[in-house]
């Protein structure tokens, strides 16, 4: 019989742990036994009650971690690195063990009982489940088709539907241990890296991922919303003029105000056009919480039209409004 092993990293007292903890014991095993369940957590011990509760119940949880906490966060790459050191924490913890299949998974998703049933029956290399988001497809960011571009929708799935072959896959995934004993690791960057790099290096090595369209998961509505900053408007002081720039309603998922600088800073040059080096205001609703963020930014004059034009200069400053 299949051996899985489970790999997550976690943060203790989130708000999904609980869930997490309580699908993860309510998993059949008709086609699989448990390997290891491992966990990579913050902090420097284990003190969430759910976790303390279930690792004294349970001897094949694994705690470890994280090797570097207080790692500074700048960027998004920064993230990524961060991401990728954590998830080869619970990947290497995993393989430490006999296993024939890793399962990694964000802590945060929904997942149904017979998840690992389902993924695992169609005895493939990589396989991941459709990832919804209320009632729409959720990683456009993971799931890319084998050109490697970004799947944004699959468009109407059926139940009955076979495996569809991608490029890589996202957020919960289904890997051959051997994957990982042949030296496939998490890596940055943050577009190419993580879980669509693990995909891509396995590809490398011959093996094939695909996406389970019978088989899917859910990530919940409210932690998106939760994890969301939200600009709501912008506005530009050149010299001692201030002016509105724009109004506008911009989601963007992440927990650090200056992954916002860099949104504004690489995805939004296009509302700088029309503007001059200096102070951009961004007003930003999070946690109904209003907050301002002071970004300041240089343009250089020869091409105003040019994204990488805009560079970040100074420290974000942090105001509650």
């Amino acid at each position: 019989m299949n051996t899985v092993s489970i790999c997550c990293t976690i943060r203790q007292h989130a708000r999904f742990v609980a869930p997490f903890v309580a699908q993860f014991e309510a998993l059949s095993r008709d086609r699989w036994r448990i390997g290891t369940l491992n966990l990579v957590c913050d902090g420097e011990r284990l003190a969430d009650p759910h976790l303390l509760e279930l690792t004294a119940r349970r001897p094949e949880v694994r705690i470890s971690f994280e090797r570097r906490s207080d790692a500074q966060i700048e960027t998004i790459e920064d993230k990524a690195a961060q991401w990728a050191e954590i998830s080869n924490q619970a990947v290497e913890s995993a393989l430490l063990a006999p296993c024939t299949h890793l399962l990694y998974i964000e802590p945060d998703l929904s997942f149904p009982f017979d998840l690992v049933d389902q993924l695992i029956g169609h005895d493939l290399d990589v396989v991941a489940p459709i990832v919804f988001l209320g009632g729409g497809f959720y990683d456009s960011w993971g799931f890319r088709d084998l050109q490697g571009r970004k799947i944004r929708d699959f468009g109407p799935i059926a139940a009955t539907a076979p495996p569809i072959e991608l490029g890589s896959v996202g957020s919960c995934v289904l890997f051959r241990a051997g994957i990982f004993r042949r030296g496939v690791r998490f890596r940055g960057t943050y577009e190419e890296g993580l879980l669509v790099g693990v995909c891509e290096d396995a590809r490398r090595l011959g093996f094939r991922v695909w996406a389970d369209p019978s088989t899917s998961i859910v990530h919940p509505t409210s932690l998106w919303r939760a994890q969301t900053w939200r600009i709501t408007r912008i506005e530009v002081a050149a010299g001692d003029r201030p002016a509105w720039l724009s109004d506008c309603e911009v989601a963007i998922a992440g927990h650090y105000p200056n992954f916002v600088a860099e949104f504004v800073r690489n995805a939004a040059g296009a509302l700088f056009r029309e503007a001059g080096g200096g102070l951009y205001d961004l007003t930003v609703t999070r946690h109904r919480d209003a907050r301002t963020l002071a970004l300041r930014f240089d343009r250089a004059p020869e091409d105003p039209g040019m994204l990488d034009e805009f560079r970040l200069s100074g420290r974000i400053r942090q105001v509650a409004a």
